[in-house]
Formats: C-alpha cells, structure tokens, sequence
C-alpha cells in the first residue's frame, strides 16, 4: 500500500468537487436545451406513468444537488460532518431510481405489457433500491479531515464491500434488463419481424444507456474498493447525474420519433376524450381496411398491416389494447385524443409511452 500523502489528497478531494460542480452545471444545460422539446413531449403529453418518472427524474437532481454541493464542495465542522455526511448519500439515491423506473417501464412495453415481467422487475427495483438505502444508511463512515474543516464526504468501511455493492447492484439490473431486451429483439428479428424506427431510437439509446451508466457504476465501485480513500467518491457525479440525463433524454428521443410519425398525441391537440375506433382482432396478412370512427373523431390512418393484436389488462381502462404492428401496406383507422382509453401500440409496435 503506498503512503498516504496529503497533499495528493486535497488534489483528489478538490478533483472530487469540481467533478461534481461539472456534472450539476451538464444538468442544467441538458435541461435548458431540452426545454422547448420537453414542453412539446412532456407538458403537454396526457398524464401516464411516464410522465411522472421523466419530471421526477429531471426535476429531482436539479432539486437536490445545490444541498449535496453544499456538503461535498464546501468546508464544515466535524460536528456536523460526524452525523450529516449520510445525508446527500440517501438524497442522492431517488436518482438513480427514477432513472431505472423509466427503463422498466419501456422494458415492460417493449414485451406487450406483460404483467408477470413487471411483477418481477418492480421486486428487483424494490431490492435494489431497498439495499442502496441499507448501505446509505449503515455502510458507510465520513472520511476523516485534512485540517480543522473538510467536506463532508462519506468513504466505506475499511475490510467491507458494501459501498461496492450500492454500485453493482443497479449494474446487475441494467444488465438483467439489457439482455433480456436483446434476447427479444433476437426473437423477433427470427420470426422476420422488422424494427420500426421508433423501436431502433429505443434499442439504440437503451444500449447507449446501458454501457455509459454501468461503467459509471462499475467505475464507481472500483474507486471506493481501492486503498486510497481520498480518491472514492471522484466518480460518484457520474453515477447520480449522469443516468437521471441519459434516461430523460432517451424519452424525449422516443417520442419525437414517434410524433414524426404521427402516433403521438398531446393534450393540445386532442383536448376531448373519445373511444377507439373499430378494430379487428386476430392476425391478418392482407391490407385492413379502413374501419368506421366514432361520429365527429379524428381519425389518424397510417400504413401498417396487423401482425397480432390483443386485449390487456389496464388498471386505468380495460378496454385498452396492444396493437403490434409493421410497416408495411395497408391501412388501419383510429381515433388518437382519448386521454384514458387507448390504443397501445409497442415494441416492433411504433410507440409505447
């Protein structure tokens, strides 16, 4: 073990800070570029699941990290430290659970909303988010001053890995979910289903994701497992700022591709709720045509021909359906301002949030 030397530790420290101060500053520039696509797709979407994760998520970080900021990148009594510096450690937290809510819930609509797969991941999420706030809590020491004031930055407890853990369990989820994903989108290239390019957006930034964030937490693991304390929490930015911007992002991706294709509505635009027009059930391999709509209704007609489609329970409307589709000729009419009934259209499938 080499000697410790203070002076590369308040070179290590001050790296710590100004990582931080970096990330908070890409924070709010994502934010603000984002914003007039964030009114577009976001404010003015109707209220889902989705739309709460995104402002959570995005609103979240730019909420709390002026108080973790304020910990880590400024000078404090060991009196306060002793006890505080778990604080920003627990705040930080609903980071990265917003962000990996956001991929369950496009997981669960990329695999037809199926409910026993979202049953599973809600528990691997609860786990997850369960031991992170152990660790938080329990795991971890303040790491001990230079001087008479320091930071209150947190380091793990010498001979334990549970600080490495608080990192590799959201790694082991992301990669559960990233394979799984990719043994689907597999499955459906061998039945000679082609990817429309709203799921090749979701595909692309879900492993673009996967790769940036996982390395961030594997990284991070790293740095608090190896002998030189000061230097354990330099890449903690990475792993609570960087997933929050990675995920939003991916949503707003999403659904611009989707409303360049028409299939995604706003509030603005269909201000009134309505039924969904006709549609028929059962698999069909020639061009549909267009069905009837509801007296006085917008009708959106699209080129596709229907490869399967099937009633799934809602909790909010019963009578929604999954349509999965690819694009090719045909025609197929419905309705697209009912903000709580639904037509659902995923994975090969065109939209989904």
């Amino acid at each position: 073990m080499s000697p410790f030397s203070p002076s590369l530790a308040a070179k290590m420290i001050q790296v710590s800070q100004y990582h931080f101060c970096c990330m908070y500053a890409v924070c709010i520039w994502d934010w603000i570029v984002s914003i007039p696509d964030e009114r577009r797709y976001i404010w003015k979407a109707q209220w889902t699941v989705v739309k709460g994760l995104y402002l959570f998520t995005r609103y979240y970080v730019l909420a709390v990290m002026p108080y973790i900021l304020w910990e880590f990148c400024t000078n404090h009594e060991w009196s306060f430290c002793s006890w505080a510096y778990k604080i920003p450690v627990i705040l930080a937290t609903p980071n990265q659970f917003g962000a990996e809510g956001i991929l369950l819930i496009r997981t669960y609509a990329f695999f037809g909303r199926d409910k026993r797969l979202l049953a599973a991941l809600i528990c691997m999420m609860l786990g997850l988010l369960s031991y992170q706030i152990y660790v938080a809590t329990s795991a971890m020491i303040p790491l001990p001053f230079l001087g008479n004031t320091g930071p209150c930055l947190p380091r793990s407890i010498p001979g334990q890995a549970q600080i490495l853990g608080y990192f590799v369990a959201p790694l082991s989820f992301d990669t559960i979910i990233t394979v799984i994903t990719l043994v689907k989108t597999l499955s459906m290239r061998q039945r000679g289903g082609s990817a429309s390019q709203t799921i090749q957006v979701f595909l692309k930034e879900g492993f673009f994701y996967y790769f940036f964030i996982s390395g961030a937490n594997l990284m991070n693991g790293i740095f608090y497992f190896q002998p030189h304390s000061e230097m354990s929490a330099i890449m903690i930015p990475l792993s609570i700022m960087l997933s929050p911007i990675l995920a939003c992002r991916m949503i707003i991706d999403i659904r611009a591709r989707a409303d360049s294709h028409n299939f995604f509505p706003t509030n603005d635009q269909y201000p009134t709720a309505r039924h969904p027009a006709p549609v028929l059930f059962g698999a069909h391999p020639d061009p549909i045509p267009t069905s009837p709509a509801t007296a006085g209704a917008e009708e959106n007609v699209f080129t596709t021909q229907v490869n399967e489609l099937s009633a799934v329970s809602n909790s909010d409307d019963k009578r929604s359906v999954v349509l999965t589709t690819t694009y090719l000729a045909g025609q197929l009419s419905c309705e697209r301002s009912f903000p709580d009934e639904s037509v659902y259209v995923d994975a090969e499938k065109a939209v989904a949030i």
